[in-house]
């Protein structure tokens, strides 16, 4: 009969091993659109350039068993900016911005839903955050096939994404919204295997709303 502690061990490594995520959801939002949903202003945009996406968030996702679970709200550790590395906290004023609403309570909001399920420090996060976000820059990677921002050129669904596999060697999830009946790119999301090494396919269905429409064409506006 296992003793005492060795039920003990058994139980928190069962308990690890039936809590711990899958594989991150990394969302990025194109300002140029949002700012044409929502009332964006300057005392939100920060720092932010057109030279990338804004920051949604990044979500540790999925459990063995249910693809689109996710652990949420896992500790009541604060938003503590001191335990972000300086170059980090430099760029999330650039690219982790509220647009329409206070950039310190939509971090906030991003960092006690999602972060603190996050395996690994603070510090760790939020260096997580930046590193993503700076290996898949869509503004960079659509250039690269001469697809830019612009409020008359269009483009197909099947180009972006064509042009996004390319570059960042695995899939994208596109979503548009149509404002003034043109579809425009609106959010990009990526899904990331936990170690981080690899873009995978969607793995939850529930995911798959407000895609484009490969019908119409696609503008992706200017900011």
């Amino acid at each position: 009969m296992a003793s005492y502690k060795q039920s003990l061990l058994l139980f928190a490594l069962l308990l690890c091993y039936t809590s711990a995520y899958t594989y991150y959801a990394f969302e990025m939002e194109w300002p140029g659109t949002i700012c044409k949903q929502k009332s964006c202003s300057a005392q939100y945009l920060g720092n932010f350039d057109d030279q990338n996406f804004n920051i949604h968030g990044l979500w540790p996702s999925g459990s063995r068993s249910n693809p689109c679970s996710y652990p949420s709200n896992c500790s009541n550790e604060d938003l503590d900016y001191s335990q972000i590395n300086k170059s980090d906290n430099d760029y999330i004023d650039t690219y982790w911005v509220g647009l329409y609403n206070d950039s310190d309570s939509f971090r906030t909001h991003e960092w006690q839903k999602h972060g603190t399920c996050f395996n690994g420090s603070q510090t760790q996060f939020f260096s997580t955050v930046t590193s993503i976000h700076k290996q898949y820059n869509p503004i960079k990677a659509l250039a690269n096939h001469n697809i830019v921002p612009s409020d008359s050129q269009t483009y197909t669904l099947t180009q972006i994404q064509n042009a996004l596999h390319h570059e960042f060697s695995g899939p994208a999830l596109i979503k548009c919204v149509y404002i003034q009946d043109t579809q425009m790119l609106s959010v990009i999301d990526l899904f990331i295997s936990s170690d981080l090494n690899n873009l995978l396919k969607c793995p939850c269905s529930k995911n798959l709303k407000s895609l484009c429409n490969n019908d119409d064409p696609i503008v992706i506006p200017t900011f």
